[in-house]
């Protein structure tokens, strides 16, 4: 997460494994990427706020250390993409993906000026998700 940006960037901090570490990211998609790092096994890998006329990104992995595919394939098509999709509509797109590396990834698109609304149903989607444990 800490590519070169014209974004204003802050600290903070975020899973890697079993530990935590410190990271740059953009400003404006800080709240996302802090809610994101409350569910136990997932990685926030990279990211972007966009602008007014480009979507944010960020991308993550999900308990990849076990089953990586399928675990990552049940959290985003099981839970976090229908509950998200049904609070906030088009406002953001998911996507699974392989890298060249054998990893194996999620991408969420934010629909540009919607970022504040996917936040408000991420921390939504974040204690529903801890309630069904």
């Amino acid at each position: 997460m800490n590519k070169k940006t014209s974004h204003k960037q802050v600290l903070v901090e975020v899973n890697e494994g079993n530990k935590k570490i410190i990271v740059k990211i953009d400003e404006k998609i800080k709240n996302i990427i802090l809610i994101l790092n409350k569910f136990n096994g997932l990685e926030t890998i990279e990211s972007c706020q966009g602008d007014e006329n480009n979507p944010a990104w960020l991308c993550f992995k999900y308990k990849y250390w076990q089953h990586p595919y399928q675990n990552l394939v049940d959290f985003v098509f099981g839970f976090l993409a229908p509950y998200l999709i049904e609070r906030v509509g088009d406002s953001i797109i998911i996507n699974i993906y392989a890298t060249s590396s054998g990893s194996f990834l999620a991408e969420l698109g934010i629909r540009p000026g919607t970022i504040k609304m996917v936040e408000l149903a991420m921390e939504d989607a974040f204690q529903l998700f801890e309630n069904k444990k």
